[in-house]
């Protein structure tokens, strides 16, 4: 398998959870579903895959995110109530 995001998408803190699946022993059934070696897919809450490649890259999960939820909201410290 690849290791997981290096931490959550900008802005998007909490929401994901990475699960790491181990190859060994499943690679027959990867070949048998044409599934690429190594491979991820983001499951959302639903249960469908949102997202799905054979290599992980966190910017492609941030625009993903961006795309589904919206920008994520940026907040301005400087600013007064």
């Amino acid at each position: 398998g690849q290791s997981g995001l290096p931490g959550d998408p900008p802005g998007r803190g909490g929401l994901v959870r990475t699960v790491t699946i181990p190859e060994a022993g499943v690679e027959p059934a990867l070949e048998q579903l044409h599934i690429p070696s190594p491979s991820f897919f983001l499951v959302r809450p639903d249960g469908y895959i949102g997202l799905c490649g054979a290599r992980l890259d966190p910017q492609e999960v941030a625009r993903y995110f961006d795309h589904v939820l919206g920008a994520p909201r940026r907040f301005d410290s400087t600013a007064t109530a």
